[in-house]
């Protein structure tokens, strides 16, 4: 053996030897996410998903760590943070002004409160992210679209002192557990998902929003939404569609849709979804129609 084959040779195991170290280390042990959800216990991920390198958008404790510790795996790098530190998509938009919670979890008889009517929360889930970047068509990324308005919705609800809690606030990939975690919790109200579409016949083009197969309170908050949408942005309005197999729908215990703004996949929409006013008009829409619900929900 040579000496380069033999130097690449003990390179392996060598890395063989780290792998079967550190790997036992961070599998087949419980790990719980650093938050809790209000009115829900804590969320549990599969031990499968911390292998080094993997690269997630979330962090989570190891029950195995030492009190006040816990693992941020962004980017496969395991360190040691807080376990008190909130996650940035566990958080609402708005400032913290003179000890109120931020927007994300308004204390009670707050601003936020009021607006919201007693009604919960708010989820407000931007499609994708991180390593799922969803459809990309001609150098546009989904998660990037939906993010943008996600954002921006989020903002005009800040101002209208509206209750929520966005799943994601940077291009981080957040489990589904997490996301129908939040809008399984006992405070909160809906879920909405920003989302974009496309189809293989280019022609087809407009917004659309899904509900979960079989639930009215979905299928009248679609409707709604579906309403505000079309009619300030002007797209083609291609109705409400329930859906029995999609998991952010199937898998919540409040109402729960998925908007689809417009269709990727069409020239004219993509134009459309590629500038800031459209997505500035749809967040005003989609505000718009979310405080309507708030309202209806708060009368029943």
């Amino acid at each position: 053996m040579n000496v380069r084959r033999r130097f690449f040779f003990m390179l392996f195991i060598a890395f063989f030897i780290c792998v079967s170290i550190v790997l036992p280390n961070y599998t087949g042990r419980q790990i719980e996410y650093d938050f809790k959800i209000p009115g829900a216990a804590p969320v549990s991920v599969p031990d499968a998903i911390i292998s080094p390198g993997s690269v997630m958008g979330f962090r989570f404790f190891d029950t195995d760590s030492p009190a006040g510790s816990s693992i941020d795996s962004i980017g496969g790098l395991y360190k040691e943070i807080s376990k008190t530190e909130t996650p940035e998509y566990a958080r609402g938009c708005g400032d913290n002004d003179g000890g109120r919670e931020r927007a994300g979890g308004g204390a009670a008889g707050s601003d936020a409160d009021r607006a919201n009517g007693g009604a919960g929360y708010v989820i407000l889930d931007a499609g994708h992210g991180g390593s799922d970047p969803g459809t990309i068509d001609s150098g546009v990324q989904e998660k990037e679209i939906a993010l943008e308005v996600a954002l921006l919705t989020a903002a005009l609800l800040d101002e209208a002192g509206v209750e929520y809690k966005l799943t994601r606030t940077g291009d981080d990939f957040i489990p589904m557990e997490i996301r129908t975690g939040l809008a399984s919790a006992d405070t909160a109200a809906f879920l909405v998902s920003v989302h974009c579409d496309w189809y293989a016949h280019k022609p087809v083009n407009g917004t659309s929003t899904l509900y979960e197969a079989d639930d009215a309170a979905s299928a009248d908050l679609a409707a709604l939404l579906q309403s505000h949408i079309t009619d300030g942005l002007g797209t083609a309005d291609r109705g409400i569609h329930p859906h029995a197999d999609i998991a952010i729908l199937r898998d919540t215990q409040s109402p729960s849709v998925i908007v689809e703004l417009a269709f990727m996949s069409n020239a004219h929409d993509l134009s459309l979804l590629k500038q800031g006013e459209f997505k500035e008009k749809a967040a005003e829409n989609l505000a718009a129609g979310i405080r309507a619900a708030l309202l209806l929900r708060a009368a029943d």
